[in-house]
């Protein structure tokens, strides 16, 4: 059997020598021999990304809490109260997108002022609906009462008309035999 074959010694590169080939390199870029080195990139800003478990186990969290708040919602509109009445504090627990904290008395007049104009346009708005459904189906009625009354105008020109050529046949007949 043969001995195995070795590979060539080669020396580790050390950190001198890096140093000494980084030298070299600015020199000729220096002289305009080499291109540029590219800029190294910015470390990232702030704390690395959490892994995967912590984030599913994040938006778990997330999606429970948003059911808690949903379903408390639902049980004050059930109740009868209006959730701008109550106070922010529960608001802030409910997740109210909007707090009016920072709004001077006036604004928040004016966008009471506006809900309210928006609740009134939206029930017109409803009404308006009614109404156009209510429309629709008179319009849907009144199309079948013409399609029957005009069924009954052809059966009844068909009935003329069956009438009119036993008429006239009758009256052959007789011409027929005078």
């Amino acid at each position: 059997m043969a001995p195995p074959k070795s590979r060539p010694y080669r020396p580790k590169k050390r950190p001198q020598y890096q140093q000494q080939q980084q030298q070299q390199q600015q020199q000729q870029q220096q002289q305009g021999l080499l291109p540029p080195l590219p800029l190294p990139r910015p470390a990232p800003a702030g704390p690395p990304a959490p892994s995967g478990p912590l984030i599913k186990k994040q938006k778990r969290e997330e999606d429970i809490q948003r059911n808690k708040r949903r379903k408390i919602t639902h049980l004050i509109k059930a109740v009868g109260a209006n959730l701008a009445e109550l106070p922010e504090s529960i608001q802030r627990g409910l997740g109210v997108l909007k707090l009016r904290s920072n709004l001077t008395p006036a604004q928040k007049l004016r966008l009471t002022e506006l809900d309210g104009e928006w609740a009134a346009a939206k029930l017109e708005r409803e009404e308006a609906h009614k109404k156009r459904k209510a429309a629709r189906e008179a319009v849907e009625k009144a199309q079948k009462e013409l399609e029957e009354a005009q069924k009954a105008w052809e059966d009844a020109e068909k009935a003329v008309k069956k009438v009119s050529a036993e008429h006239r046949l009758f009256f052959e007949e007789q011409g027929d035999l005078a």
